[in-house]
């Protein structure tokens, strides 16, 4: 028998947490499996690893589940499909397609950093930056929107009164911080960054547009934003679906994340995805 080496099962393993923490913190176990099959390839599926994906998703949710139960994160009003929607849809996913390929240049570049200046500056440097932009986020919302998960900038998103440059504030601190943190030498996930980003524009889209549907734009631009950054479109799709807990609101994802992909075209945040 053919022994396989260490470094596949710690492949498979890396596969089975990435989509268990996924599921756990978003109560998505299907997105978490499917992130954890799209995401090594731009967009296609690792399909030899579908098992560890979705053991390590069922698990990871259903721990949560015990934990905090099973409810949806945020409550979202019945949304009707309609050709409206549809159409601002797209608009929306223009919107995030052209403010990703920003974010993920600002990404990239963070990368390029580390190799450039010592260690123990580029340390400090970060470190005073995000401290100073923890404390203008305080300032401006009175929340700790700078350095906190993606669900919380989700929630105060979708709440009402918010003035543009706050909004716009909000979410210069959230595109910018993983780029500090990146280039000052930490590690860490982009998942929560990219969703977080996209919650903003999606409400500064639904302010723009005068619309009612606040919620539905902010999970909408959340989702369609990580399709865009991660080159996950299944993954954001199916997050919209688990997150609000109706399928009507599936075409419209579909949509806005088939056009931001259109614009964004073959980039991404993470330069270890295979093309």
């Amino acid at each position: 028998m053919r022994r396989r080496c260490p470094a596949a099962y710690s492949a498979e393993y890396g596969f089975a947490g990435s989509a268990a923490g996924i599921a756990a913190v978003f109560k998505a176990p299907a997105a978490g499996a499917i992130f954890a099959m799209e995401v090594p390839f731009r967009g296609r599926f690792a399909g030899e690893r579908v098992l560890p994906a979705i053991f390590g998703a069922a698990a990871g949710y259903l721990t949560m589940a015990l934990v905090d139960g099973v409810e949806s994160e945020i409550e979202v009003p019945l949304i009707e499909l309609t050709v409206g929607r549809a159409f601002l849809s797209a608009v929306l996913g223009l919107a995030v397609g052209i403010t990703a390929i920003g974010v993920i240049k600002l990404i990239n570049t963070a990368e390029h950093v580390t190799s450039r200046f010592p260690a123990a500056v580029r340390a400090g440097t970060a470190g005073t930056v995000l401290v100073g932009m923890y404390a203008l986020g305080r300032a401006m919302t009175g929340e700790s929107l700078a350095l906190t998960s993606g669900n919380s900038v989700i929630d105060w998103a979708v709440k009402p009164d918010h003035a543009v440059l706050v909004l716009l504030g909000v979410f210069a601190l959230r595109a910018v911080g993983p780029a500090v943190s990146i280039a000052g030498g930490g590690v860490g996930g982009l998942f929560i960054p990219l969703m977080a980003a996209g919650a903003v524009v999606g409400r500064l889209f639904a302010d723009a547009s005068s619309t009612d549907d606040v919620a539905f734009y902010v999970i909408v631009g959340a989702a369609t934003m990580l399709g865009a950054g991660y080159a996950v479109p299944l993954t954001g799709v199916v997050f919209v679906a688990e997150y609000t807990g109706q399928a009507a609101i599936i075409v419209p994802a579909l949509i806005a994340m088939a056009v931001s992909r259109l614009v964004v075209n073959n980039r991404s945040v993470s330069p270890a995805q295979r093309s």
